[in-house]
């Protein structure tokens, strides 16, 4: 998914295909570069796009799953990150990732569930 090579199309580097019910998914995730990140939330794509609004949303924030406890290193070895799809289809999700001096990156991946 994320190996920089040449032969590989750009369309298919954020690609996934993952298995709905009650199944567990677990992708591999390997954080080089290794900067201490502030904040690393994973959430729909489009979520960076939208202003937060939402009925009865006091601080007009959006739903995301935080990764725990920031300050946090991710690198070296590589985490699991295990998920559990209901329903088949076509998501655009992205890792978010705050950096310890406030550079902002995103990973975007389309999910696709079978």
């Amino acid at each position: 998914m994320t190996t920089n090579n040449p032969q590989l199309p750009l369309v298919v580097e954020g690609l996934m295909y993952l298995k709905s019910g009650p199944f567990t998914n677990n992708i591999f995730l390997d954080f080089t570069g290794g900067a201490t990140s502030t904040d690393v939330q994973l959430g729909f794509r489009d979520n960076s796009y939208t202003s937060g609004d939402f009925t009865a949303g006091a601080t007009g924030t959006i739903p995301v799953f935080a990764f725990p406890g920031a300050p946090v290193t991710y690198g070296g070895t590589g985490h699991i990150l295990s998920v559990t799809l209901l329903k088949p289809g076509r998501y655009s999700m992205g890792i978010r990732i705050v950096d310890n001096v406030g550079n902002y990156s995103l990973f975007p991946m389309e999910w696709i569930v079978a």
